[in-house]
């Protein structure tokens, strides 16, 4: 659900925001709101000021760290509470 609001987020397009609305009707209502409270504000902050990660060319990184990728492309990582 976190990766289809960041694709909303950055795209716009409302297919991901459908995409992002319908996979949180399933979760639970603490769930939802953990989405609302930090992932929503996550994937606002990364589509303002962060990289267009739709045209990172994930299969040529595969092989390094992830900690070492995300800091080359300054993404933070979700926000524990989500996990």
């Amino acid at each position: 659900v976190a990766l289809k609001w960041l694709e909303a987020a950055q795209t716009g397009l409302p297919m991901c925001a459908l995409g992002a609305l319908s996979g949180g009707v399933r979760l639970k209502p603490g769930q939802r709101s953990a989405i609302a409270r930090h992932v929503l504000p996550w994937a606002a902050r990364h589509a303002l000021h962060g990289p267009d990660l739709m045209s990172v060319y994930y299969e040529h990184e595969l092989h390094r760290p992830l900690v070492d990728v995300r800091a080359e492309l300054g993404v933070e990582a979700l926000p524990a509470e989500v996990h």
